[in-house]
């Protein structure tokens, strides 16, 4: 969820993009050895609000939609970034 809380405060989504190595950078510490693989999941799951983005060896990806990441933070009871109420 707090990739999802960053991406959304942070408007990754369109044609904006972050590396995966950025988006496990967000996690604390002690969460970054698990995070690429968390991000994998996140990926390749409908229900999830990430999507990969770019071709080749980039390893880019984004929120599906604003209003996606809303839903999905909603869903699990966290907290949603200032100016999402």
């Amino acid at each position: 969820m707090k990739l999802a809380q960053k991406a959304l405060r942070k408007r990754i989504v369109g044609s904006r993009k972050v590396s995966v190595q950025t988006a496990v950078g967000w996690l604390p510490s002690d969460e970054q050895g698990d995070g690429k693989q968390v991000i994998d999941v996140m990926c390749t799951d409908p229900s999830l609000p990430f999507e990969r983005y770019g071709g080749g060896g980039r390893d880019n990806i984004r929120l599906t939609s604003c209003e996606d990441a809303i839903e999905f933070i909603k869903q699990y009871d966290g907290s949603l970034p200032f100016g999402f109420d």
